[in-house]
């Protein structure tokens, strides 16, 4: 046992490197634990069904054990690729049925954008020192759209409240974590309904 745990860290750690890009050293480490949790746990079950009478089920404890792993699993799987981001399309969608075709869409990421059929304008993702989202905004005055995540918002302080912004609708992402969509208010200037 000592033996394939040292066989699974000089795995895990020395021959796929230790970088944090992607966590991609610890998928190794991560399949020597679950190996190991699947033997001990059907040497566990076939200690203990070893006084039962049945040979069906002594030969079906490891098979269940592996099956019930794989349901508990299962719903992690089942979403599509790109589900967080559904927020991103709803919001190109909206902006394209306000009659977005000639307003520009703010953000971090350009693919509300591509969805609304506007121009993009890209938001930086941390202000410059100093910096104000209402004042960034009004010196790009073809903008009508915003569209942030919680991260970004955090990373601006807060769009919310902002006297420039009016809140249009929340997307949600995957967990807690959301997309704001904003239209841009001018001073003298209809707001987009």
């Amino acid at each position: 046992m000592l033996a394939a745990l040292f066989a699974m860290y000089f795995v895990g750690f020395v021959l796929t490197g230790t970088g944090t890009r992607l966590m991609l050293h610890v998928v190794p480490f991560t399949l020597g634990w679950v190996a190991i949790g699947l033997d001990e746990t059907a040497g566990w079950l076939d200690a203990r069904l070893s006084q039962k009478r049945s040979p069906l089920v002594r030969t079906l404890s490891g098979p269940a054990v592996v099956l019930v792993v794989l349901i508990a699993l299962l719903p992690r799987t089942m979403f599509p690729l790109g589900y967080d981001q559904r927020g991103m399309r709803y919001a190109g969608q909206e902006i394209g049925r306000r009659g977005g075709a000639a307003a520009a869409v703010v953000g971090t990421d350009p693919r509300v954008a591509f969805y609304a059929g506007a121009a993009f304008i890209p938001l930086p993702a941390v202000p410059a020192p100093g910096e104000d989202l209402c004042g960034w905004l009004a010196a790009h005055p073809s903008a009508s759209y915003l569209m942030m995540d919680d991260r970004g918002e955090q990373e601006w302080g807060g769009a919310g409240g902002r006297p420039c912004l009016n809140l249009i609708k929340r997307y949600p992402r995957g967990g807690t974590a959301h997309y704001d969509l904003f239209s841009i208010r001018r001073v003298g200037a209809a707001t987009p309904e």
